[in-house]
């Protein structure tokens, strides 16, 4: 078909949200993601729901088949889930590691040297985030990925050194993931330093806040963020009511948990 300026359409978005949501230990990201509307659980060991909170699962999943043959049996067959939660990306990538190694018979992925076990690795990330696509585009299903992030100390010159916190899991893999998420969020708690004068030209620095969880959307030096909903900067989360907070600037999405199926 020859294209023309007369073959010009209108693009929106209008596919359930895959989003990446990640935050240090204990900031209640897999919380969040099961508040979801009809929730499934993919849990990759050696992961576990919160004590406090139901999931509906596939059970521990250990190896990178077993993924991939929970998010095929969401896609062929009949139920009425509507969101589909990995806990988590940086759990899956050894068994995505392992993956590519049996596929090449390497004895592990540093064996082909320079990197190159990382490169292979790429193809089946590929694969998961096909297999995600294919989810909400055909059956209408959201998908969070959720991560872990750590902090590290990041100094630039002429700045004052801060935290900067980045996703636990290989730079590419981060690169394929960030790249393919409709929303990155970052969850965390706001912090102020405040500084008081202690006497003899000495001042004593504490920290200020942090009693609520914000979800952060838009990036910043210190964290990867971004989304494509016109999300405001930050999200207040409420406790126990975190998934209603988010939901209203989802598109595509149902806003009120639905009963799951039997």
């Amino acid at each position: 078909m020859a294209i023309s300026l007369a073959s010009l359409k209108r693009a929106s978005v209008s596919l359930p949200p895959l989003m990446l949501v990640y935050g240090t230990a204990g900031m209640g990201k897999t919380s969040l993601a099961l508040q979801a509307p009809g929730a499934v659980y993919v849990q990759i060991a050696p992961e576990r729901p919160p004590s406090d909170v139901e999931a509906t699962g596939f059970g521990e999943l250990t190896e990178y088949g077993q993924v991939i043959e929970a998010l095929g049996a969401l896609y062929t067959d009949q139920h009425e889930y509507k969101t589909v939660v990995i806990d988590s990306v940086d759990a899956l990538e050894p068994l995505i590691w392992r993956e590519t190694c049996l596929r090449n018979q390497w004895k592990d992925i540093e064996q082909p040297g320079y990197g190159k076990g990382y490169l292979a690795a790429d193809h089946v990330w590929r694969e998961l985030i096909a297999g995600c696509d294919a989810l909400r585009r055909d059956r209408g299903i959201q998908v969070i990925w959720l991560a872990l992030a750590e902090a590290t100390n990041h100094e630039e010159p002429g700045s004052q050194p801060y935290k900067r916190y980045m996703m636990k899991v290989h730079k590419r893999a981060e690169g394929l993931l960030t790249q393919a998420a409709d929303a990155v969020l970052f969850i965390n708690t706001k912090v102020t330093i405040k500084e008081t004068e202690a006497g003899f030209g000495k001042k004593n620095t504490h920290a200020e806040g942090g009693g609520t969880r914000w979800l952060f959307s838009d990036g910043r030096p210190a964290y990867v963020a971004k989304n494509r909903f016109n999300m405001p900067d930050a999200i207040a989360l409420p406790k126990g009511d975190a998934w209603t907070a988010l939901s209203k600037y989802l598109p595509g999405a149902d806003k009120a948990p639905v009963e799951k199926a039997a």
